[in-house]
């Protein structure tokens, strides 16, 4: 399993990101989360994050 701390490297954290939408946030989440879980799609990524945006 991974852990947060092998998932939010610096160099997958962004600061003063300016997207369009919630979505493209999510979206720009998942690409850079991708090169850590390889085994996951883009896509899977983003549908889990969006799944779990709308938990609150």
């Amino acid at each position: 399993m991974t852990t947060a701390t092998e998932l939010l490297t610096p160099e997958r954290v962004r600061c003063k990101v300016h997207t369009a939408s919630k979505k493209r946030a999510l979206e720009l989440g998942a690409r850079l989360l991708a090169g850590a879980v390889p085994s996951m799609s883009r896509m899977s990524l983003f549908e889990a994050l969006n799944v779990r945006e709308r938990l609150g």
